[in-house]
């Protein structure tokens, strides 16, 4: 659609009045239009001083969304255009006038504005220069005085402005008159005359300052000269056959409206309006709303255009001349029997399967399937858009066949490319199958459902052999520790039943025999009483290996319930204040471990309070970062540790060992007198094999120092 002149000129405002700002002083005074046209765009935008006489050839006043004054002079053989932003000026066609402004750029070529004028007198307008219409609309001809000729395809008006198109072959341009017309002037050519036209090339463009075509300005009626004028009565012509449109006569030129006869079978509103003689359609374009409908009986004229396929008339007028049935569409077989050109712009009857419906604010456009072809039905008047038809459907539609066409690449003529029908509305579509139940859409959400199950099984069965994993491992974990606890049993039972009874025994013997030695004061007494005290320390050393087989204290009880019990039996009786910081663990631990941590915080506690005499004892055991922790700190009489490190003492070797077979850290500090600390920090995740401590010479980490342990 071509843009009038008129309505670019205030898009430019801006950069006009920056351009007239910009400092002029350095820059040379233009004097001819032609130093103007030959500026650069970067050039014009410097805003270079004007002063030039030249002659009027068009001026116009408008008020569209300001007040702009646009005067087109010539200077010599170079026309140029001048503007101001003020009231209506005093100038008509043929003044000489000394113009004085800045450069700027205009939407396509450099112009004239802030223009100041002195009106010198007046002149005849130059002659024109005589070119076709394809020249004027090339561009290179902005602003120049030219004639034009060609054929009147339509007149109107727009905003208060008379519009006319000319044509010439397949070339067209745009004539607007300046000033405002109410109704169409008296004296302007009517359409289907040959004119000559004189006028200024005004160039249309967009934001880029790219030409997108050209408009003819003319001052008024008196710039139209008629060549040649149409009859009074056009539609006393002859009438065509569809078949003779666009074919050659040497008595008829194609460029002069022509006259056919048919029926309507389709009125697209203010659109087009097709035709057939019974055996072939015809398009006709009109560019107004026209009173007829199907079946009417018409004459139309227009003008003789080469469709995409076939001809048709553009700018036509209908005249209604009888009224018949309306025609009744044609069957092709199937989508690609329509494209054949026996079937272009009739009315035909095809089926098809709805892929998709879309709806836009002009139309409702249906996308069918026939065999392996596609094609669209587009809805003339879309009715109520929720009355959808279900994709998947067997559809029958009624409307009219226009067929694409495409030059095809080995044979030079045109070939259908592709099919689209026009419908007037939904009555014109019947259903005739519904769409299976098994749509592609609920395929593919049954798939995806499948899908979905399938993922969420395999999660299960991971989840689950995860889960038997775990109780397999619990399992064998139970099992492990029930053959454990069956064998330490067993064990404790044997030793019981043997080494601790014979242990019983001979204290026994021994003692009897020792009492009498005492009372006779017999000499071999101390050597008997030493043997004695042997068979007791055995008998105690075996009643411990016992305890620790049997475990006796954990059985039904966790690591700080056993040694809360065991430290509270400890000091039953006896001067010493326990305190006890005991905290349940997250997780039970391992029996070997627990057992280990158990016997070693009994060891500590004893040796406290039955060798240090201690006031206060700190008992604590909580669960850190790094694993457990178990400290036992008393106030009591302390040791050396130098002794104790160096020593046969059983009890520290014992602590010792066992954090080693747990892999603990053992930690001892003492002096003498200033009490004792014993910590232990056992890792959370344990070997799986605690009862074999690693090999080699590798020793648990502990110390024994002479320092005096921190009291809580």
């Amino acid at each position: 659609m071509l843009i009038p002149r008129y309505t670019i000129f205030f898009f430019l405002l801006a950069r006009a009045l920056f351009a007239a700002s910009a400092p002029t002083d350095a820059l040379p005074t233009l004097q001819t239009g032609q130093e103007v046209r030959q500026l650069s765009v970067a050039e014009a935008l410097r805003g270079y001083p004007v002063k030039i006489r030249g002659t009027v050839l068009l001026y116009d006043h408008l008020e569209t969304s300001g007040t702009v004054n646009v005067v087109f002079l010539q200077d010599g053989q170079f026309g140029f255009c001048a503007e101001n932003h003020a009231p209506p000026l005093d100038l008509r066609a043929g003044d000489v006038i000394d113009v004085e402004g800045v450069t700027s750029v205009g939407g396509y070529a450099p112009y004239i504005v802030h223009m100041r004028y002195r009106r010198i007198g007046t002149a005849p307008l130059p002659a024109p220069r005589s070119m076709s219409i394809s020249e004027a609309i090339g561009g290179h001809e902005d602003a120049q005085w030219v004639e034009v000729a060609g054929v009147v395809r339509s007149e109107w008006i727009t905003d208060r402005r008379v519009r006319m198109m000319l044509a010439a072959g397949r070339e067209r341009l745009e004539v607007d008159f300046a000033n405002e017309y109410a109704h169409l002037p008296a004296g302007i050519p009517p359409v289907d005359s040959k004119v000559s036209v004189r006028g200024v090339v005004s160039p249309i463009f967009n934001g880029h300052h790219q030409l997108l075509g050209s408009t003819l300005e003319v001052s008024g009626v008196d710039s139209v000269r008629a060549m040649t004028t149409p009859p009074a009565d056009p539609f006393n012509s002859p009438t065509l056959r569809y078949n003779d449109l666009l074919q050659y006569s040497p008595e008829r030129s194609n460029e002069y409206r022509v006259k056919v006869r048919g029926t309507v079978s389709f009125y697209v509103p203010g659109r087009a309006v097709f035709l057939t003689d019974g055996t072939r359609g015809l398009e006709v374009k009109v560019d107004h709303a026209v009173d007829v409908h199907p079946g009417d009986e018409v004459e139309a004229l227009g003008f003789m255009e080469a469709g995409a396929y076939q001809p048709l008339l553009e700018n036509g007028i209908l005249r209604r001349i009888g009224v018949t049935a309306p025609p009744l569409p044609a069957k092709p077989a199937n989508a690609g029997e329509a494209l054949d050109k026996a079937y272009d712009c009739m009315l035909v009857e095809t089926t098809g399967t709805l892929v998709q419906e879309m709806h836009t604010e002009m139309e409702r456009v249906l996308l069918l399937r026939d065999g392996w072809r596609l094609y669209t039905a587009h809805l003339i008047s879309p009715g109520n858009p929720k009355n959808t038809f279900a994709e998947g459907s067997v559809l029958k539609l009624t409307g009219i066949c226009v067929s694409e066409a495409a030059l095809s690449p080995d044979v030079v003529q045109w070939r259908p490319k592709s099919l689209e029908m026009l419908v007037s509305s939904p009555a014109a579509i019947a259903v005739l199958a519904r769409p299976p139940w098994w749509t592609p859409q609920r395929v593919y959400g049954a798939a995806g459902m499948g899908a979905a199950m399938v993922g969420l099984l395999l999660v299960w069965i991971t989840l689950l052999r995860r889960q038997v994993r775990l109780q397999t491992a619990v399992i064998q974990e139970q099992s492990w520790r029930e053959a454990t606890l069956e064998e330490r049993n067993r064990i404790a039972r044997e030793l019981h039943d043997t080494l601790a009874q014979s242990f019983a025994g001979s204290a026994f013997a021994l003692d009897a025999v020792a009492s009498r030695l005492r009372n006779e004061n017999h000499p071999i007494y101390p050597q008997v009483s030493m043997a004695l005290e042997t068979v007791r320390n055995g008998l105690t050393e075996a009643r411990r290996s016992l305890s620790n087989l049997r475990s006796a204290a954990l059985d039904g009880a966790d690591a700080a319930g056993a040694i809360r019990d065991a430290a509270e039996e400890l000091v039953k009786g006896s001067p010493v204040q326990l305190h006890l910081r005991l905290r349940n663990l997250r997780a039970p631990l391992p029996q070997e471990t627990e057992n280990n941590l158990y016997r070693i915080a009994t060891e500590a506690m004893t040796n406290a309070v039955r060798h240090g005499s201690p006031r206060n004892l700190d008992v604590e055991l909580c669960e850190g970062g790094d694993g457990i922790h178990l400290s036992i700190i008393d106030d009591g009489k302390g040791f050396d540790s130098g002794v104790t490190a160096g020593g046969n003492h059983y009890g520290v070797r014992g602590m010792r060992e066992r954090a080693e077979l747990i892999h603990g850290t053992l930690e001892i500090t003492s002096a003498p007198g200033q009490g004792s600390a014993v910590r232990l920090t056992v890792p959370r995740e344990a070997p799986q094999e605690l009862a074999n401590p690693p090999a080699g010479d590798s020793q648990p980490v502990f110390t024994l120092s002479a320092t005096r342990p921190s009291q809580p």
